[in-house]
């Protein structure tokens, strides 16, 4: 199957977790044990250090179970493809160092990609999480989907194809990288299950950000120079429809 086993047919297709992290030792241990947990095989762990001064990178080493990189503070997208170029694997996910994963994630996301050989990722359900006060975890919203880059399972060949993500933006990045993709008619594979859990904390970098200061003035800016080189016709018809692909922003049920 073109673009997602690189060795022999019967081998599990590998996989490779990015996980950039700047100053986020208080959830990484969290974040790379629901890694380990998934006990799949063949699998890459490569924690992005950039810039962090609170010994995120020490604890990563610490456990063992991964790969870490440094870098000086170039942002997430700089981040990530820094960990994309490190990486061997047949198959890439991107996991922020506070978020988690859901169960059998990795088992889920190939079965659909091994049924889906035109599909250039696998995109499943975010719910997005807080801790209470007494250590529970508060799931505060409907299962969802929609343009964060930590819902889906991605071939290398949708990076060979597309680029890399853009590192002249510190915001919007999976924006920019999912108008991209739709661009270049980049199918995909819908899944049911939970993908992701993203967790919602004080020190979130969007936290507070809107317009401008989140940057999706800067994303569409973009798209629209891409037209004008003439790189993408909007008139060309796609496989999905702008709103199908892109997905709906999550469903509050519960903030207590």
């Amino acid at each position: 199957m073109p673009g997602l086993l690189k060795s022999s047919a019967m081998a599990a297709p590998s996989i490779a977790v990015i996980t950039p992290v700047r100053n986020g030792m208080a959830h990484l241990q969290e974040t790379i044990e629901c890694v380990m947990a998934q006990q799949y095989a063949p699998l890459e762990m490569i924690v992005v250090d950039d810039g962090s001064t609170d010994g995120s990178g020490a604890l990563a080493r610490s456990l063992g179970s991964c790969r870490v990189l440094e870098t000086p503070g170039i942002g997430p997208a700089g981040a990530r493809n820094l960990g994309i170029r490190a990486s061997n694997s047949d198959l890439l996910m991107f996991l922020d160092a506070d978020d988690l994963l859901g169960p059998s994630v990795f088992q889920s996301s190939v079965e659909a990609l091994l049924g889906a050989p035109e599909a250039g990722f696998a995109q499943g359900c975010v719910q997005n999480f807080k801790m209470r006060p007494d250590g529970r975890m508060n799931i505060f919203t409907r299962p969802y989907r929609y343009i964060n880059v930590g819902s889906g399972v991605w071939r290398r060949s949708v990076f060979e194809t597309i680029g890399l993500f853009d590192e002249s933006l510190r915001y919007c990045e999976d924006l920019d990288f999912f108008m991209r993709c739709w661009e270049r008619d980049i199918s995909k594979v819908l899944m049911d299950c939970l993908v992701l859990l993203y967790r919602r904390h004080p020190g979130n970098m969007t936290r507070g950000l809107q317009g401008v200061d989140f940057g999706t003035m800067r994303a569409y800016r973009k798209r629209i120079e891409r037209i004008r080189r003439g790189e993408y016709d909007p008139a060309s018809p796609r496989r999905m429809a702008w709103p199908d692909y892109f997905g709906r922003g999550p469903d509050i049920m519960d903030m207590d």
